[in-house]
């Protein structure tokens, strides 16, 4: 069987065997293999993920034929037997441990896109957990397709935009993603522009892949950085994502807030486009004072608005998560003032 059998199978459990769909493949991202499925009418309707666990192991080693083990678990079990494996013998933990973590963000995503009260991702109609497909293992998983592309596709904005009212209003409406989120136990620590699609006004976060719950076990460790690095917060920059809360999610809306209006990802021009070397988010800091805010009333209009506006990011982009907003309602309150002071 190859993806779009198995797209093919499962999808006759959804919607009947009479259906008839198309299928295309998408642009592959990270680890994850997609489709988007169209009805008869050519209408999209769906979209098919394949995430593959062992897409990183494959990258080191040559796996060899996997048909020797019955699932994941039994791979992992036996992991040393591999033929490619003794190249990377040191590596073998942090192999299994990258593996289980990946396997965990796959459960993650169907959990939370089938929560009945968040309402604030695609809603998943399939998913199994584990298929050993083209040599190798993946998680399953068919979803509502949502009309629409990603922000980072509008991003510049183009001239002659109203970039403090758009800013302004995409901190509104992700506030009140974050708000519903951290009321259900749920950290995103992916917000980024290619994670959100965006439509007539509407922004739709999408990809909960790398959330927190907040029944994770606190005995489970991580030293990756969870997240993109020119949208993550400090803390998940470093590493330390378990200790991520709404307000890691509020740093990545603020960067991007202050992207859609000066025109460039303020992390990205400091660690790339400047050649440092070191963590960004000092040197954001300082810039926003500077540099950046030169920038930023080159974009708009100097008033109370855009004023109290660039005051409400600055502390979104707090490097000590203390000085940022306390509670989720109290950055939400801020923006409501801001609209009923200025209107």
């Amino acid at each position: 069987m190859d993806f779009k059998d198995i797209i093919e199978s499962n999808l006759k459990s959804i919607s009947g065997e009479s259906e008839t769909w198309t299928f295309s493949k998408n642009k592959k991202r990270g680890q994850s293999d997609t489709f988007t499925i169209c009805n008869s009418s050519n209408e999209p309707i769906y979209i098919a993920k394949f995430f593959d666990y062992l897409v990183d192991l494959k990258r080191e080693i040559d796996i060899g034929d996997l048909n020797a083990f019955e699932n994941l678990d039994d791979l992992l079990e036996n992991i040393d037997s591999l033929d490619g494996i003794d190249d990377v013998s040191d590596r073998i933990e942090s192999f299994i441990d990258y593996i289980l973590f990946q396997q965990r963000c796959f459960k993650r995503y169907v959990v939370v896109c089938q929560l009945s009260n968040l309402e604030c991702f695609p809603l998943v109609t399939k998913a199994i957990n584990e298929l050993k497909l083209n040599n190798s293992f993946y998680g399953f998983l068919i979803e509502v397709y949502v009309n629409g592309v990603t922000l980072e596709k509008h991003l510049p904005f183009p001239e002659g935009t109203e970039k403090a009212e758009k800013a302004f209003e995409f901190l509104q409406q992700l506030g009140n993603v974050i708000e519903k989120l951290n009321s259900n136990g749920i950290v995103h620590r992916d917000i980024s522009p290619d994670n959100i699609i965006y439509k007539n006004g509407d922004y739709i976060v999408i990809d909960p892949g790398m959330v927190k719950l907040s029944d994770d076990s606190p005995v489970t460790k991580s030293k990756m950085m969870m997240g993109k690095a020119f949208y993550a917060s400090p803390e998940q920059y470093f590493g330390n994502a378990k200790m991520a809360t709404f307000k890691s999610d509020l740093y990545a809306i603020g960067i991007i807030a202050l992207e859609m209006i000066v025109g460039y990802n303020p992390l990205e021009k400091i660690f790339i486009g400047e050649g440092h070397i070191h963590p960004p988010h000092n040197d954001l800091l300082k810039k926003v004072d500077r540099e950046i805010e030169d920038d930023y009333y080159d974009n708009v209009d100097e008033n109370e608005f855009t004023s109290r506006l660039l005051l409400i990011i600055k502390k979104l982009l707090q490097i000590e998560d203390n000085l940022r907003f306390d509670t989720v309602d109290s950055f939400i309150i801020s923006l409501n003032s801001l609209k009923e002071r200025v209107v």
